[in-house]
């Protein structure tokens, strides 16, 4: 106790946790971790998680290495915060805060270089690519739209004003869907990309904010922050209608729809799959808990990718969508959010 500046003489300091790695310094102490270090071997995945999934703490080649495991294998120092990325060929465009649009070139994935930026106001929170353009959710400077065929200079050539602060998009068919913060969604038409006109728009009727939407189909998925999934009809875009609001009892931070389940982001929560057979009724099928707070989940084949905040991006199996299994976790130095 001395030793970690504990004081040998107060029995209540051994349910401590003075590094927060889900261990308390009794825990430490049973399996020889620093009750300082949250990662005793680092190895990149904290003790508590080690010890949760019958891994060794203090010994970094019990690190799970996985075939289809996270490596880091590069990385670029940008001032701003980099919010979202879409990739498309040998490019990368960053939606980076009040930074505005940066593109990067990936062709070496290990050395991405900088390429350009543009800043047309507001801070840029969402990029999302359409055929030769870009379309920034730039929070209280609303709907940015940038062409880009030639990648190397984004030109801004279009927008619309948005009622709220735009925070995420989506798009199906020839409408995006905006996450609007507290003016719920909004749906824009964009058959020309140049000129983006709002179309339908359907509001939080709770008092919450759209961080997120996902859109699947006859229906739109809006997290609403603090309060859970809200279910929007888009089947007219100009008339969404509400069909539901599911309680999640988290943050409720990021939501993505595939088939007949809705994965939910809701923060120091987990992950929720909802089943969303019955669009109109979400039922909770099954609940993972990251090391962290989920921001932002995502899907690549079976998989799911989810931004956890300060411990990284988390890698889960999701070949049973209602038991998600961890297989990698990756700590990024910053804060994972989408």
């Amino acid at each position: 106790e001395r030793q970690y500046g504990f004081n040998p003489w107060d029995p209540s300091d051994a349910a401590l946790d003075a590094d927060n790695d889900r261990l308390n310094n009794l825990l430490e102490f049973q399996h020889g971790c620093s009750p300082t270090n949250h990662d005793t071997d680092n190895d990149s995945l904290i003790d508590g998680f080690e010890i949760q999934y019958g891994l060794n703490p203090t010994n970094r080649p019990g690190r799970l290495d996985q075939a289809e495991g996270l490596d880091l294998v590069g990385q670029l120092d940008m001032p701003g915060d980099a919010r979202s990325v879409q990739v498309r060929g040998d490019y990368a465009f960053v939606a980076n805060d009040s930074e505005g649009l940066y593109v990067l070139d990936i062709r070496s994935p290990a050395n991405p270089v900088f390429v350009t930026a543009t800043n047309a106001g507001g801070r840029a929170e969402d990029v999302l690519l359409y055929n030769q353009y870009a379309f920034v959710a730039a929070d209280f400077y609303d709907l940015q739209v940038f062409d880009i065929s030639t990648p190397t200079n984004p030109v801004l050539v279009g927008g619309c004003y948005t009622p709220g602060y735009a925070n995420a998009l989506a798009i199906q068919s020839n409408y995006l869907f905006i996450a609007n913060d507290y003016k719920g969604l909004q749906i824009v038409d964009i058959t020309t990309p140049t000129n983006p006109v709002i179309v339908g728009s359907c509001s939080n009727e709770v008092d919450g904010y759209a961080y997120d939407v996902s859109v699947q189909g006859a229906y739109a998925y809006l997290s609403i922050y603090t309060l859970g999934m809200q279910t929007i009809l888009i089947q007219q875009p100009t008339n969404p209608v509400t069909v539901n609001y599911r309680f999640t009892g988290g943050q409720s931070l990021g939501v993505c729809a595939r088939g007949p389940y809705a994965f939910v982001a809701d923060g120091v929560n987990g992950v929720l799959t909802m089943d969303v057979t019955n669009p109109a009724s979400p039922v909770l099928r099954g609940q993972f808990d990251p090391m962290g707070s989920a921001e932002h989940v995502t899907f690549a084949s079976q998989d799911v990718y989810i931004a956890n905040g300060f411990v990284g991006i988390e890698l889960a199996d999701a070949s049973n969508p209602t038991n998600l299994v961890m297989i990698d976790i990756k700590n990024t130095d910053g804060f994972g959010r989408q």
